[in-house]
Parts: C-alpha cells; structure tokens; sequence
C-alpha cells in the first residue's frame, strides 16, 4: 500500500470514527459498531469475533472498539493493558466493561487512535506527539525503527539540499546570485568578442535579447559554503 493510500485510509477512518463516535458509538476495524452502555440491539455485529474485540475508555471521555486480531505486531507493555499477555493480572475495567487504563493515562481518543493505526498500517501523521502517546504507553520498538529511518533521511534530505545550495553559490548565474563575488558579470549580445574566460549564464529578464557573461574573478579566496 502506497504511502498515498494509507493516507486516504487513515482520513476515511477518522471521519467514520469521529461521525460515530458523536452519535455514542463506537469503532471497529472489521467496519461495525457497538456501543457498551447503551441498547445494540439494532447494530450488526454478526461478523465481528467478540472474543478479540475490546472496548477501551480514553481520557477525553470517548471510547474505542478494538479488534485485538488487527494487530499483529502489538507492543509488550500494550498487549499487557489490553490483557492479551497470559501470567499477568486482567486489566482494570469500568461498570461497563471498558478497559480504562487510557483514561487513567490521560490518553484521548484521536491519540489511542493513531497509535493503533500506526500498527496496522504505519501511517504517521506526527511522529513526536505519536512517540510521546507510545512512551506513555510502555514503549514501541516499531516506532523507534520508523524514527531512526526518519532520521537518516532526513539528514540524507538536508545533505541533498545543502549540496544543491552549495553548487548554486559557487555556480551563479547573474549577480544576484554572485553573493561571493566568484565571478565578474558583464551584459553583452550572443555575438560579442570576448576570450575563454568568459561564458553566457542567462538571458538579462529586462532585455531578453541580451545575456549575461561571466568570468572567473581570479582575486577571490577559496569560499567555504
């Protein structure tokens, strides 16, 4: 799945969620809904494994509806919360089921949200806010590989744009760019006189049937950029 695509998901599913989610229910990845305090008797859910789906209370009063089977690479410290973890004790539950340890994290709902599509499908809309809700919740090594790869292309990126800065500086094309005053320039038609030393750049914008020439300025240092 492309990178375009993952976005269009990620938008499509928060729209469905935040248009469910203000009418009291709730969502799933399977696409049905439920809500635990309130009477589902007109909500399908036929489809849906009800022994992988949990409902989990965030901190801005909002639930999630979460089929744990989405999830094939779910965090040590989450799966323990979401009780998924055999030899550890169940996760503490409302009066209505919901499991509330992001509520007690001080998790909301668009930010459990995003951690979990993150595992499903890698999308990232902010990976700063995305590593502080995951560090809340114990850690996530996917996270951390998906940051060092940011990393490195970001510096790759920067490299890239400083080698281009750098051959724009010492490679100007009018005086505007001649910041280090590398070259001499002068305006003269494609038919003037002139040695080797000087070469045409660019078309003079004012008269474009003139052109710049430049020359090496043999009195310049060396530049640093």
């Amino acid at each position: 799945m492309s990178e375009k695509q993952i976005m269009s998901e990620q938008i499509m599913q928060e729209e469905k969620s935040e248009q469910m989610l203000s009418n009291g229910f709730l969502w799933s990845n399977g696409g049905k809904y439920a809500s635990p305090c309130v009477d589902n008797s007109k909500v399908d859910n036929s489809k849906v494994d009800n022994s992988k789906v949990l409902c989990i209370l965030c901190s801005d009063g909002f639930s999630v509806l979460l089929d744990t089977g989405s999830i094939t690479n779910c965090p040590p410290v989450l799966a323990r919360l979401l009780g998924l973890v055999e030899g550890f004790a169940l996760p503490e539950v409302d009066n209505c089921g919901r499991l509330i340890f992001a509520f007690n994290l001080q998790i909301p709902r668009r930010r459990f949200l995003e951690c979990i599509n993150f595992l499903r499908t890698g999308y990232v809309r902010d990976v700063l806010e995305l590593s502080e809700t995951f560090n809340v919740l114990g850690g996530c090594d996917e996270l951390d590989i998906y940051f060092k790869n940011k990393l490195i292309n970001d510096a790759k990126i920067e490299q890239h744009n400083n080698q281009l800065l750098e051959f724009k500086y010492k490679n100007p094309l009018c005086p505007e760019m001649n910041i280090f005053s590398l070259y001499k320039f002068e305006i003269h038609g494609d038919t003037w006189v002139h040695d080797d030393t000087w070469e045409i750049t660019s078309v003079v914008k004012e008269t474009p049937h003139m052109y710049w020439w430049r020359s090496p300025n043999t009195n310049t240092n060396s530049v640093q950029i």
